[in-house]
């Protein structure tokens, strides 16, 4: 069998896959044959769906080793891969998305991002509009609402362009923007479209059902809430896209106190938690731990078992939990990366968001007890 077809064999059957490791071990070695035979063209191509894998398997690394090589061949020979500049660019998005979430690049890091993705998008004759979201969404997470504003308002004059989002998440994205500024009944209006069923593409409604977690609980709208978070986790449970998703329907069962679904999701969520190296999964789910562990001593109980994976340093073989202890645990392993995000943005920013997040899940009564 010829290289190539080596090759295309190995897409192919990571295309069957679901997201996860085995998927993204499939378009690795397919990478490395088109590596080992020189072949500069096959290894954009493969490297561009290993980017797709990695981002969607919550393998963040894999996916930005991958897309640096592919900027640098940009970067030497343009004219070669200008046929690859809306994949290319597409994958941008979703390294830049998910660069806001690595508290180990400094905020200039994500700056040069931005611009070097704007350069691109001049460079391959695309709108700038795409550029001038993921402005909005950094300055928003780095605290410059200022900033956010005036690039939001840019971004309302620019034209439409075909790197835009579907229809569906440009929905989801408007209704995250207004929950980013507490806008909670707004947040919801735009969001029926989708709640509805009227708006939906692969991820959505599973990413937005997720997201309206937060303003359902603050409105005390928990008859919509359970309804969207059933529903969601019918889809979401134990696929690593949806880590995020999952999490946050967490905080919904901590606050109805039904302790033994929000231990199943703990446990079914704990594993793929545990393989994510992105800041900001790890972070809520640190969180909503804490919670959890809260909402258990308060209800008096001590010590429970839980599937704690191998690689988190408070695991136990017997798999039983004193519940002080673990709530120490999680409570420290998100602060730390509280830590880390607040020094790169210069506020206070995480700290109250972590503040924010445990009202939500136990009541602003129990976290000031």
């Amino acid at each position: 069998m010829e290289y190539h077809e080596q090759i295309d064999e190995l897409v192919e059957q990571a295309d069957a896959l679901p997201h996860g490791s085995a998927k993204i071990e499939l378009l690795q070695q397919a990478v490395r044959i088109a590596d080992l035979n020189e072949d500069l063209t096959k290894g954009f191509e493969c490297r561009l769906e290993l980017i797709g894998a990695a981002i969607f398997g919550e393998q963040d690394d894999v996916a930005i080793v991958a897309f640096a090589w592919c900027r640098d061949r940009i970067r030497e020979d343009p004219d070669r891969f200008r046929h690859f500049g809306y994949s290319y660019l597409w994958r941008y998005k979703w390294i830049i998305n998910r660069a806001d979430d690595d508290t180990r690049l400094t905020r200039a890091q994500l700056e040069g991002l931005l611009d070097d993705m704007e350069d691109g998008c001049r460079q391959f004759g695309y709108s700038l509009r795409p550029v001038v979201r993921l402005r909005i969404q950094i300055a928003d997470s780095l605290g410059d609402f200022e900033q956010a504003q005036r690039h939001y308002e840019e971004w309302k004059a620019l034209p439409s362009s075909s790197l835009d989002d579907c229809d569906a998440c440009e929905c989801n994205w408007r209704a995250e923007q207004a929950i980013a500024h507490n806008e909670y009944e707004k947040a919801i209006e735009i969001a029926q479209p989708i709640i509805d069923g009227e708006l939906r593409c692969e991820n959505i409604p599973i990413y937005t059902f997720g997201a309206l977690m937060a303003p359902l609980i603050m409105l005390e709208r928990f008859e919509l809430a359970d309804q969207l978070a059933t529903r969601a986790y019918r889809r979401a449970k134990g696929k690593p896209q949806y880590t995020m998703t999952v999490t946050r329907l967490i905080y919904l069962r901590v606050r109805q106190r039904r302790w033994r679904l929000a231990v199943n999701m703990f446990d079914v969520q704990a594993p793929l938690v545990a393989e994510a190296s992105n800041d900001t999964i790890k972070l809520e789910f640190w969180v909503v731990a804490t919670a959890l562990m809260k909402g258990l001593l308060d209800e008096g109980r001590k010590v429970r078992k839980f599937h704690i994976p191998e690689t988190w340093d408070c695991h136990r073989p017997d798999g039983r939990y004193d519940l002080q202890t673990l709530y120490a645990w999680f409570d420290q392993r998100s602060d730390e990366l509280v830590q880390k995000f607040d020094e790169r943005s210069g506020t206070q920013r995480m700290a109250g968001k972590k503040k924010d997040w445990l009202a939500l899940a136990l009541g602003p009564e129990s976290v000031n007890s």
